[in-house]
C-alpha cells in the first residue's frame, strides 16, 4: 500500500511513500487482508474451491476427507479433525479473538452439536436481538403462524404510499430479513422475495404484511436447518 506524500510532508512533498503499518479503511486495506491471508493458506495446503473463493480445502493428513476454511472478511472458522495445528499456523501471523475449539456462534448462526452427531444450525440469537431492537425502534409485532397470508398480492396493493418514515422501517425489515435467508432462514424466501420488489415505494398493506414477517420470526426465532456430517449410503441399483 503506497500514497503520495501531501503538503504535511514538508520538503518531502510529492515524494511516493509506503505503509509501514495497514491503516484501518483504506480502499485497498480489504483486498490486501484477502491476498495476504491467503498466502497463508496456500503455504498450510489449502486452494479455493471453485464455488467460493472464500472456502478453503485440503486432503486430510490421513487422506480420509478434507480439512475445510471458511472465512467472511475477518472472521474465520475451521472444519477439521485436528483445527488446533492450523489455528496455531495463522495465530503466528494474525492476533486471534474468540478461539474456541468448538464454537458455538458464528457470523450470525447458533451452531448446536445434537446427540445423535448432527448440527443444528439457527439464528435464534440473532433473530432474538433484532426482534428486541426493531421493538423498542418502532413497535410491539404480534405473533404470527406464517410469513404471508395465502390470499395477499403485494402486486395488486392500491393502499396509500408511505411516507418516509414507513418507507424506511419497510427498507430495515427487508434487508434485515435478506441477510436472515442468507443465514439459513429459507422459510422466510417467498415472503421477502414478493414484498421486497416494492423496497424503492412500498405502500401501507406492504408495510402491513412486513411487519407480520417481523411477528413471525418473533413467533418462531429458533427455526434452522440440520447437517449430517456423516458420508451418505447408496444401496446400488443392479438392472
Amino acid at each position: 500500500v503506497w500514497s503520495i506524500s501531501g503538503k504535511e510532508f514538508g520538503d518531502k512533498e510529492g515524494s511516493k511513500v509506503t505503509l509501514k503499518r495497514a491503516l484501518y479503511g483504506t480502499r485497498t486495506a480489504s483486498r490486501a487482508f484477502h491476498e495476504f491471508l491467503g498466502e497463508l493458506f496456500q503455504r498450510m495446503g489449502f486452494q479455493p474451491s471453485r464455488a467460493d473463493q472464500d472456502l478453503w480445502w485440503r486432503p486430510s493428513d490421513d487422506y480420509d476427507g478434507y480439512d475445510y476454511m471458511a472465512t467472511h472478511v475477518d472472521d474465520i472458522i475451521c472444519v477439521s479433525k485436528d483445527p488446533s495445528k492450523y489455528m496455531s499456523q495463522i495465530e503466528q501471523e494474525f492476533k486471534l479473538r474468540d478461539l474456541t475449539d468448538k464454537p458455538s456462534y458464528y457470523l450470525g448462526n447458533d451452531l448446536k452439536q445434537l446427540p445423535n452427531g448432527h448440527y443444528h444450525i439457527s439464528t435464534a440469537t440473532y433473530t432474538k436481538e433484532m426482534i428486541r431492537k426493531y421493538q423498542a425502534d418502532y413497535q410491539t409485532v404480534r405473533k404470527e403462524t406464517s410469513p404471508m397470508e395465502s390470499k395477499y398480492h403485494p402486486e395488486i396493493d392500491e393502499s396509500p404510499l408511505l411516507q418516509e418514515d414507513g418507507t424506511r422501517e419497510y427498507q430495515r425489515i427487508i434487508g434485515t430479513c435478506q441477510w436472515l435467508i442468507v443465514a439459513g432462514r429459507f422459510d422466510l424466501c417467498y415472503a421477502i422475495s414478493s414484498l421486497s420488489r416494492f423496497s424503492a415505494a412500498p405502500r401501507q398493506g406492504h408495510l402491513q404484511h412486513a411487519r407480520r414477517v417481523m411477528g413471525y420470526l418473533r413467533k418462531f426465532p429458533r427455526r434452522g436447518y440440520v447437517i449430517n456430517p456423516e458420508t451418505p449410503h447408496f444401496d446400488p441399483i443392479y438392472k
